[in-house]
C-alpha cells in the first residue's frame, strides 16, 4: 500500500534521487533552495512511500499570477516532474494524481502543470478533463556514444570547424567565472540578449543565489572576451550530467560572423568530457525537427527526448483557463506557417506570456 506525504527527511530524498536513473539536478534539494530564495513561490515536495520507505518523489511549486494559483512540477528548468521506481509506477502515479488534485483544489489552485519524462507516468495522469502538451523536449549529448573527437571530425561541418579555429586565432580570451564581478558581466549580457529576443529575463537575485549556493561544485559560467566580454553560458552540473541553462551573447559580435554560442558550447563539451561527465544537456527545444534551434542542437551530436506536459484542472475556473489555452494553441498552429518570421517571433513571445 502506497501513501503520499510532504517531504520530512531530506536525507531520504537525496538518497532516493542518487539511485534513480530518471532523477536530475533539478529534482535536488539544492535547486529547491535556490528557487525558494529567488522567488515567492510556495514549495510542495511530495514523497511516495511504501512500507520500506521512499519509492518516488515529486517536486513542485505553487505559482501565483494575476490572482491565479497554478501548481507547476518544476518551474525555471527544462526538466522535472515525478520520479517513481519502476516496480510501482502505475500505482504510485495514480496515488500521486489523486493526492495532488485533492490538495491543490483545497487551497484554490486553478490547475496542475506537470512535466513528464516517463511515458508510463504520463499515461496514468491522463484524463478527460486534462490537456497534454506535446511540443517540447530536451536534447542531450551522450559523450560515451558520441565523444568530442567524433563530434569534431564527423558531425561538425568544415565551415563550423573553420569558424571555431578562426575565433581562437583572433585572440579571444575564454575563461571560467571566478568572482561576483564576472557574474555581473554575464548577467548584463544575458539581460541584453533577452531584451533583443523580446523575453523577460530572470531577476538578478536568481543568478546571485545560484552563485551563492551552487558555485563552484554545481555551477560553471563560461565567459569570452576581447577587451570587453562578448558572450557567456551558465552551466549546472551534478553526477553524470552538465546542463546548459542560460546564455548571453553580444549580438553585434554574432552579426559579424563570430560563432560565440557555438564556441562556448564546444568548450563545455570538451571540459565536461575531461571531467568525466557522461551527458551534456543542451536544454529544452521544440519537438519540430525542422525548427532551427532543434536542428542546431542535433548538429552537436545530441539526441532529442520528447516530454509531455499535462495540464489538469482543479476547479471550474481552471477548466475555463485550460479551454482558452487549448484554443489559443490550436489557432496558433493553424496560422504559424503563414506568417513572416518576424511576426512568428512576436506571437510566440505573446503565447509564452499567456502560459
Amino acid at each position: 500500500m502506497l501513501h503520499i506525504e510532504e517531504l520530512k527527511e531530506k536525507r531520504e530524498w537525496q538518497d532516493f534521487l542518487r539511485t534513480s536513473p530518471d532523477g536530475t539536478f533539478y529534482h535536488s534539494l539544492q535547486w529547491k533552495e535556490v528557487i525558494e530564495r529567488s522567488f515567492h513561490d510556495s514549495p510542495i515536495y511530495l514523497t511516495v512511500k511504501d512500507a520500506n520507505g521512499i519509492v518516488g518523489i515529486c517536486p513542485g511549486f505553487i505559482l501565483t499570477s494575476m490572482h491565479t494559483k497554478v501548481y507547476s512540477s518544476m518551474p525555471y528548468s527544462d526538466y522535472g516532474g515525478p520520479v517513481i521506481a519502476s516496480h510501482c509506477i502505475e500505482q504510485g502515479s495514480v496515488a500521486l494524481q489523486h493526492f495532488l488534485h485533492r490538495f491543490c483544489a483545497s487551497i484554490g489552485v486553478a490547475y496542475l502543470r506537470i512535466r513528464f519524462m516517463n511515458d508510463g507516468l504520463e499515461r496514468s495522469f491522463g484524463g478527460p478533463l486534462g490537456y497534454v502538451g506535446k511540443s517540447l523536449g530536451n536534447v542531450e549529448i551522450d559523450l560515451h556514444a558520441t565523444p568530442s573527437h567524433f563530434i569534431w571530425n564527423s558531425l561538425f561541418s568544415q565551415n563550423r570547424r573553420r569558424k571555431i579555429r578562426r575565433f581562437e586565432r583572433e585572440g579571444y580570451d575564454t575563461r571560467q567565472a571566478r568572482t561576483k564581478s564576472d557574474l555581473v558581466d554575464f548577467y548584463t549580457l544575458y539581460c541584453d540578449d533577452m531584451k533583443y529576443i523580446g523575453v523577460r529575463p530572470y531577476p538578478y537575485r536568481f543568478l546571485e543565489n545560484m552563485w551563492a549556493l551552487l558555485y563552484p561544485l554545481n555551477l560553471r559560467i563560461w565567459l569570452v572576451a576581447k577587451g570587453e566580454t562578448i558572450g557567456g553560458i551558465l552551466i549546472l552540473k551534478d553526477g553524470q550530467r552538465a546542463y546548459w541553462l542560460l546564455s548571453g551573447i553580444d549580438r553585434r559580435q554574432a552579426h559579424v560572423g563570430h560563432p560565440v554560442a557555438n564556441y562556448l558550447l564546444w568548450k563545455e563539451i570538451q571540459t565536461a568530457e575531461e571531467e568525466g561527465y557522461r551527458h551534456v544537456s543542451l536544454g529544452g527545444t521544440s519537438s519540430d525537427p525542422k525548427d532551427p534551434h532543434h536542428l542546431q542542437k542535433i548538429s552537436f551530436g545530441g539526441s532529442f527526448s520528447h516530454q509531455n506536459i499535462v495540464y489538469y484542472p482543479c476547479s471550474f475556473g481552471g477548466r475555463v483557463l485550460l479551454n482558452a489555452r487549448t484554443e489559443a494553441v490550436r489557432r496558433w498552429k493553424t496560422i504559424r506557417e503563414l506568417l513572416p518570421i518576424r511576426f512568428k517571433l512576436i506571437l510566440e513571445r505573446e503565447l509564452r506570456r499567456f502560459h
